[in-house]
C-alpha cells in the first residue's frame, strides 16, 4: 500500500464522492474511503477489519464467491451488476439492502480496487416506471375502445387488446388502409381529433363501421408524422339511426295522410251545413213550383236562402283555404252583437237544441277590429262545444253566457263565453287547443285549433280560463279599431 499511497492513489480515492474501497486476493477490507463508509453504515476505522463478503448479503455470498474465484484467475477491470440484467445488493450495518453497481479495477498482488455505485433512485425510478407501464397497459387493455399507434407512412406499430382482437394479433407492421372495407372514405389523416366514421374489415371478415380519432404522436414517440389513434364501434349505433329515419320518414307519412283525413273532415263538416241547407231551400223552392197557384213571395224567400247558403259554403271553403295557407286576413270593424246572434243562428239552423243563452254586450263597448265571418266562426264552435257538453252532463238549468267588455288592462276588447256545464279538468285543459285532441268519440279536434288561429290572426288572444269554475269559460281579445285614450 505504500507505494500506492506514496502516488498520491489514496488521495485521490478519498476524494471521491463515490464509495470506494481496496481489498486483498483474500477479500479483506484494505481501506475504504468517507463515502463507502457512509454508504454502508459503518464507523471508519471498522471497515478495514471486515471481508468483502461481510458487505454482501448471506444469499449471494455463494455466488460473489465463485465470481471472485473467476476474478482472481482472469484479473482486469470490468463492471458488476450492469450485465446481469439485475443490480448488486450490498449489506449496510443495520442489515438493510442497497442496490448497487461496482466497478473492478486490478491493482497488482492480488489486490483490486471497488468503485460501488449506489443506484437506488435508478431502481426505484425503473420500479415507478414499470408500475406506470403496467398500470397504463392494463387500462388501455380494459378499454374496449381501438388504441392503435402509427408511423408516419400509416404503418400499425402498436395496439392494445380490442385493437388485436378486431385487426389479429399480426397487426404490427401492416399498412392501416389495408384493413378499409373500401377507398370511398379514407382513413383520417389529420391529427385534429376530430372524429370520422369509416368502414373497416375484421380480422374475421366482418364489416364494421369505426369512429375514428387521431393526435400527434411526436410528442410520445419522437417521431414526427406519427399518430396515435383511437376508434369505437359505431356499427349498431349507425344502424339503429337508419332504422329510426326510416321509421320516422314512416310516421311522417302516417302524420301527413292523418293530418289529410282528419282536414278533409273539417272541410266536408263545415261545407256540410251550408250545402244542406241549400238543398233544403231548393227542396221548397221546388216544391212550390209544383203547386197549382204560385207562390211568389215564399218562392222568392226560398231562393234567397239558396243564393245566401250557396255564398255562404264559398265563404267557408275560402277561409279554410286562407287559414291551411296562412294567407293574409282582411281586418275591419266587427259587430259582436251581430256575431253573438248568427252564432246562436248557425247553431240552430244545425238543428241544434240550444239552452238559454244570454249575450251581454257592453253599451260602452269600442269598436273591434277582425274579420266577421271568421269571428262568428269561432263563436259558433265555442256554442257547439259548449250544447255537446251540457247535453252530455245534463245540468238542471243548462245556461251559456256571452259576455264583451272592454278590457282596459290589455288596451282592447274581451269577450268572455262560460257555461254551466262541467268544465275541462286539468289534464284536457293543456291540450285543449292541440291539433286533433278530443274528448269526444266523433270529434275532429280542430274546432279550437283554428278558433285559436283565427283569433291570433286578427291580433288577438284565444284561452281557457280554468279559474272561473265552475262550468267551461273561455276568453278571447280583439284589438279595437282605434288606439284608446
Amino acid at each position: 500500500m505504500n507505494s500506492i499511497d506514496t502516488d498520491g492513489f489514496l488521495g485521490v480515492v478519498e476524494a471521491s464522492v463515490d464509495p470506494m474501497l481496496i481489498a486483498d486476493a483474500g477479500g479483506h477490507i484494505l481501506y475504504a474511503n468517507l463515502a463507502c463508509a457512509n454508504l454502508f453504515g459503518y464507523a471508519r476505522e471498522k471497515l478495514p477489519k471486515l471481508t468483502i463478503g461481510d458487505l454482501i448479503p448471506e444469499h449471494l455470498r455463494e455466488r460473489h464467491a465463485a465470481h471472485l474465484a473467476e476474478f482472481r484467475g482472469a484479473p482486469r477491470s470490468r463492471p458488476m451488476g450492469a450485465h446481469l440484467g439485475h443490480p448488486l445488493y450490498g449489506r449496510r450495518a443495520d442489515g438493510t439492502l442497497v442496490p448497487t453497481e461496482i466497478s473492478l479495477s486490478p491493482l497488482g498482488d492480488g489486490r483490486v480496487l471497488a468503485a460501488v455505485h449506489d443506484i437506488t433512485q435508478r431502481v426505484q425510478a425503473e420500479e415507478a416506471v414499470r408500475r406506470c407501464s403496467a398500470r397504463y397497459a392494463g387500462l388501455l387493455g380494459a378499454i374496449p375502445d381501438i388504441v392503435v399507434e402509427l408511423d408516419a407512412e400509416h404503418i400499425l406499430r402498436w395496439g392494445n387488446d380490442a385493437a388485436r382482437s378486431f385487426f389479429g394479433e399480426q397487426m404490427a407492421g401492416t399498412a392501416i388502409d389495408r384493413f378499409q372495407a373500401s377507398s370511398e372514405h379514407s382513413f383520417p389523416r389529420t391529427d385534429d381529433g376530430a372524429v370520422h366514421n369509416v368502414w373497416f374489415v375484421r380480422a374475421d371478415g366482418d364489416q364494421r363501421l369505426l369512429a375514428w380519432s387521431c393526435r400527434s404522436a411526436g410528442e410520445v414517440s419522437g417521431e414526427p408524422g406519427g399518430l396515435i389513434c383511437t376508434a369505437r364501434d359505431v356499427t349498431e349505433r349507425h344502424l339503429d339511426e337508419l332504422s329510426l329515419r326510416e321509421l320516422r320518414a314512416q310516421m311522417r307519412q302516417f302524420h301527413a295522410l292523418h293530418v289529410a283525413g282528419q282536414t278533409l273532415r273539417k272541410i266536408s263538416h263545415d261545407l256540410n251545413q251550408p250545402l244542406e241547407a241549400l238543398c233544403a231551400y231548393a227542396a221548397a223552392a221546388l216544391k212550390l213550383l209544383d203547386g197549382s197557384v204560385p207562390r211568389v213571395a215564399q218562392l222568392r224567400a226560398a231562393l234567397e236562402g239558396c243564393c245566401s247558403e250557396a255564398d255562404r259554403a264559398g265563404r267557408v271553403a275560402r277561409e279554410l283555404s286562407s287559414f291551411m295557407h296562412r294567407d293574409v286576413i282582411p281586418l275591419a270593424p266587427i259587430d259582436l252583437a251581430r256575431a253573438a246572434d248568427n252564432a246562436v243562428r248557425l247553431c240552430r239552423n244545425d238543428g241544434i237544441d240550444c239552452p238559454d243563452i244570454r249575450i251581454d254586450i257592453a253599451p260602452d263597448l269600442r269598436p273591434a277590429l277582425g274579420n266577421q265571418r271568421q269571428i262568428e266562426s269561432v263563436l259558433h264552435n265555442l256554442l257547439k262545444n259548449s250544447i255537446e257538453a251540457l247535453r252530455q252532463a245534463r245540468p238542471g238549468a243548462p245556461s251559456v253566457r256571452i259576455e264583451a267588455r272592454n278590457d282596459a288592462r290589455r288596451g282592447g276588447i274581451q269577450v268572455t263565453f262560460s257555461d254551466n256545464g262541467p268544465g275541462i279538468d286539468r289534464t284536457c285543459q293543456t291540450q285543449a287547443f292541440a291539433p286533433f285532441y278530443t274528448t269526444r268519440q266523433l270529434g275532429v279536434g280542430l274546432g279550437l285549433t283554428i278558433s285559436r288561429a283565427l283569433i291570433e290572426a286578427s291580433g288577438g288572444e284565444l284561452w281557457y280560463d280554468g279559474e272561473a269554475a265552475p262550468g267551461a269559460t273561455f276568453r278571447f281579445t280583439l284589438p279595437p279599431t282605434e288606439p284608446g285614450p
